[in-house]
């Protein structure tokens, strides 16, 4: 499910998978990096308009983080980003889901 939910969305450069979860229409993929909130949702914002995504929603959360939203057509795709804990850094999620007039395989 993941592979078929994240099809064609890129991971920031350098990142590292901390976890992944997968259920019958979900996924969800865990990653890490050294580098900034900001920069990494710089880096995504411009990276899913060049790959044709749709940016629906993009906002600051209380805690520093970021959450953007885009589509692919009608695939949704949720980014969240938090600055990590007690170090530099951000811990950020990918989470994509299956949904009705999907026409990823």
């Amino acid at each position: 499910m993941a592979v078929r939910v994240l099809r064609g969305v890129l991971v920031y450069p350098g990142s590292s998978l901390v976890n992944f979860a997968a259920g019958t229409d979900a996924a969800q993929v865990e990653m890490s990096s050294g580098a900034s909130p900001d920069a990494i949702a710089t880096w995504y914002r411009q990276t899913l308009r060049l790959n044709h995504w749709d940016l629906k929603s993009d906002g600051r959360l209380a805690d520093g983080g970021i959450t953007i939203y885009a589509e692919l057509g009608k695939r949704p795709l949720w980014i969240t980003l938090h600055p990590t804990i007690g170090g530099p850094g951000t811990t950020y999620n990918l989470i994509g889901a299956q949904v009705v007039g999907d026409t990823v395989k």
